[in-house]
């Protein structure tokens, strides 16, 4: 059986951890996981970004400038792949506080309609390339 030892920290403290796995890929996976936990709870301390309840319309003018964003989605089985798309070409609109909606206008879409439809979970990140970045 395979043994690695994984460090992680979300404080400035290190904690080791002892990982046993029956392969290298599922001791990978394993660490991956354990790597997914810390930037989750990074997350969670508002160290990352914010979070807003409704879209303000400092965002709508934020989100009018941007000519690309990014639309990502993700199974629930932890083993599924995660979907990360580029998206551009004027296709964004924000409906209202609460309500945003983009065309697909160059890929299929299938594995972000299937995860949307299994989940409900969407992650879109606007990107800043010039001015101030909004994060």
């Amino acid at each position: 059986m395979a043994s690695k030892v994984a460090q992680s920290s979300t404080d400035g403290n290190k904690k080791r951890k002892t990982i046993k796995a029956q392969s290298p890929d599922e001791a990978a996976y394993q660490l991956f996981r354990i790597r997914e936990k810390c930037i989750l709870a990074a997350i969670n301390l508002n160290t990352v970004g914010k979070f807003h309840d409704t879209i303000k319309p400092a965002h709508q003018e934020f989100i009018k400038k941007q000519h690309m964003f990014f639309v990502a989605t993700a199974p629930l089985d932890a083993k599924g792949h995660v979907n990360v798309s580029p998206k551009g070409l004027d296709c964004f609109r924000v409906l209202s506080e609460h309500t945003v909606a983009y065309m697909d206008l160059i890929s299929s879409g299938n594995e972000t309609s299937a995860h949307t439809l299994e989940n409900g979970r969407i992650t879109i990140m606007f990107c800043s390339y010039q001015g101030a970045p909004n994060i």
